[in-house]
């Protein structure tokens, strides 16, 4: 799996509205929020999962855990 333009969008929006810690909204507002499909925020979810970025709690909200970005050169 790897990170795509798509991702980095949903990252960005993620950081912009949320503190490490928050529980994020459920797939369907993120989609709507950020324009894009269900299948392709969830890519991104998963990717961020992977990442550590992002606790997914089946059946609960989601957590933003940290911000792995903010070390790094790219994103």
């Amino acid at each position: 799996m790897s990170e795509n333009h798509n991702t980095q969008v949903v990252k960005t929006w993620i950081d912009e509205n949320y503190s490490v810690g928050d529980a994020l909204p459920d797939l369907y507002y993120i989609a709507d929020a950020t324009g894009f499909a269900r299948g392709t925020v969830r890519e991104a979810v998963k990717y961020l999962e992977a990442r550590g970025v992002l606790h997914v709690r089946h059946g609960k909200r989601t957590i933003y855990r940290k911000d792995v970005y903010s070390d790094e050169e790219h994103f």
